[in-house]
């Protein structure tokens, strides 16, 4: 019975160890980082033992192939551009590519230009992205681009003219 004793004294604490063992693996597995996409680490806010909270974000990945400019448009050409359009972004080079717009402010932002002598109001701006193809790599996080609005669009046909206007400070914007 001595021997039984020992056995089953020894599968114990086999079992014990097998439990301390899980728990162990499953402290480890919460050191471990996993990035929910793809991409490229572009600040990395912690370094290597350096203790942070559940949450706190450590890196800043960008996904080059999801990038898109962003631009402040004047109320006076808002009404111009809808979700879907097409415009022409062009680059600093002065390399020209297609834009669509897929994000239109639904409220004004900060006013651009302030009325000093009281007279009119204050222009404010809508913010608009445009996904842009990166299948290149040539766009970059905070790149200027120049977005070209239509002065006019037919409002039947949607069509937008020949005639335009150059924004600039558009930025590429993961």
């Amino acid at each position: 019975t001595i021997r039984r004793n020992q056995l089953h004294a020894s599968q114990k604490q086999q079992a014990a160890a097998s439990a301390q063992r899980a728990k162990a693996d499953v402290r480890l597995a919460y050191t471990e980082i996993h990035a929910l996409i793809g991409g490229v680490v572009d600040v990395r806010a912690a370094l290597a033992g350096e203790v942070v909270t559940p949450g706190q974000a450590i890196v800043t990945i960008v996904n080059p192939d999801d990038l898109w400019v962003r631009i402040d448009v004047e109320e006076t050409y808002i009404d111009r551009v809808r979700v879907g359009d097409k415009l022409t972004v062009r680059l600093p080079s002065g390399d020209e590519r297609e834009g669509t717009v897929f994000y239109r402010g639904v409220d004004a932002g900060y006013a651009t230009q302030r009325d000093v002598s009281r007279t009119k109001r204050d222009i404010k701006t809508f913010e608009l992205r445009l996904r842009v193809d990166n299948a290149d790599r040539r766009l970059a996080v905070g790149m200027t681009a120049y977005v070209v609005l239509p002065l006019t669009t037919d409002p039947v046909t949607r069509s937008q003219p020949s005639s335009s206007i150059d924004l600039p400070n558009a930025a590429a914007t993961p």
